[in-house]
């Protein structure tokens, strides 16, 4: 019986592990900047090893349009093919008088590429506070579906389409615009849908009638569409 048991746990696991895309891309910024880097002549940034959501983060300064950018490549590449659809990130607004924060993808430096803002108003973020940010998407999207669910093209660059786009993505970027003198920061940035961690896929419940996964309780963050 208990055989049986642990073959239809294996199996159950085996299904919830086929339906959630694998966790392509996470930076939690534990051991240092990973190779992220500024993303206008503006910017400077900075590897904090405390203070994160936990541990680490990336502080970002400046004045104007102010980011941080990656072409690492766990960011980069066909999102489509990887299966991508969502983003989310944690972020910190420490000093500003404007607030619009956003995610790029770009498909090449001749390309103007798309932006989705994240918070649009400044009440809607506290200062000092972790906020968690998710922003889903559908790599099949015409472009008037992206610019109807809030992604908008740069009017800089050679014009590219949404679905070209994510499935060629060059480089990532989170941008603020800012007055003088803005910070934030960031930490715990993924590309692709996070699957459920491995302990709340292996901890089953024995019951007479076989198995089944046991609800787990999350942290509550503040979470801004």
């Amino acid at each position: 019986m208990r055989k049986i048991q642990l073959s239809v746990a294996l199996i159950f696991t085996a299904i919830i592990l086929s339906t959630h895309t694998a966790l392509a891309a996470m930076d939690g910024f534990n051991n240092g900047a990973a190779n992220w880097t500024t993303g206008t002549t503006s910017t400077t940034i900075v590897h904090q090893s405390s203070g994160g959501e936990p541990g680490g983060n990336l502080k970002a300064s400046g004045t104007g349009r102010i980011g941080v950018v990656s072409s690492t490549a766990i960011f980069i590449g066909d999102y489509e093919a990887a299966g991508h659809d969502e983003i989310s990130l944690d972020f910190k607004l420490i000093q500003a008088k404007f607030n619009h924060p956003k995610v790029q993808l770009r498909g090449g430096p001749q390309y103007s590429g798309w932006a989705r803002t994240l918070s649009s108003t400044q009440s809607n973020l506290e200062l000092g506070v972790w906020h968690h940010m998710r922003v889903t998407f559908d790599p099949n999207w015409t472009d008037q579906q992206a610019r109807n669910n809030g992604w908008n093209n740069n009017n800089y660059g050679q014009y590219m389409s949404f679905q070209d786009t994510v499935r060629a993505v060059w480089r990532f970027g989170i941008f603020f615009t800012a007055g003088e003198g803005a910070s934030f920061a960031v930490d715990n940035v993924s590309v692709g849908v996070p699957p459920p961690s491995m302990q709340e896929r292996m901890k089953m419940q024995s019951t007479p009638g076989g198995t089944k996964v046991a609800p787990t309780k999350r942290p509550i963050r503040k979470r801004i569409k």
